[in-house]
């Protein structure tokens, strides 16, 4: 990411947050729309060329568009904005996917951090979101989210308990296995193959 944009991508985040604070969206809805949304992949991506340039307001429109939602009309929230600013140091520092950083660290829980860590150097958010990242493997994580069992991916991937295994306890690095192995487990969990891949141990 190009620094020089760091504080348009982190207020454009915080309208996003701050909108859906205020109308009561899912925090899931919220993961969801920015890891899919072409803006915040270009955001993504911005540290090896241009960075994208982003109007909030259009943003706004299209984050929730069964409504009509003037950007200069929602409150900040506090913890809105130092979630914002949080995610995009994270971002900044580690280059993963927003849907990535998600998976490893959610909105719900990054809300519940505000009391503990708005008050200290953004380092030490992100050394809380580095030290999560050690705790499991993206499979791991994925498995818990949505309470699938072993067994369960196995018979509808074609991959063996044992190689599923070995991915979720670390034992196999998902990022050396067989290409075909990865966009299975993608498809499956409906994430993009590079966060699939990018994150696991």
């Amino acid at each position: 990411m190009d620094d020089r944009y760091f504080y348009q991508y982190s207020k454009i985040l915080e309208r996003i947050f701050s909108a859906g604070f205020k109308y009561d969206y899912s925090f899931n809805a919220i993961e969801k729309c920015i890891a899919d949304s072409g803006f915040f992949r270009l955001v993504e991506t911005s540290h090896h060329g241009v960075a994208p340039l982003g109007n909030e307001q259009n943003l706004i429109d299209a984050f929730f568009p069964e409504r009509k939602i003037n950007s200069n009309d929602v409150p900040i929230y506090n913890h809105c904005l130092w979630a914002a600013d949080a995610y995009i140091w994270i971002q900044f520092k580690t280059r993963l996917s927003f849907e990535a950083i998600f998976l490893i660290l959610p909105l719900e829980v990054m809300y519940d951090r505000f009391p503990i860590y708005h008050e200290m150097d953004f380092s030490h958010i992100v050394n809380y979101f580095l030290e999560r990242q050690k705790e499991h493997t993206i499979f791991a994580i994925l498995l818990e989210r949505y309470g699938y069992k072993l067994n369960d991916v196995a018979e509808k991937t074609g991959i063996s308990k044992d190689t599923l295994y070995s991915f979720k306890q670390g034992k196999r690095d998902i990022r050396k296995a067989n290409v075909d192995i990865v966009q299975k487990l993608a498809s499956y969990f409906h994430v993009r193959i590079e966060t699939f891949a990018s994150i696991a141990l």
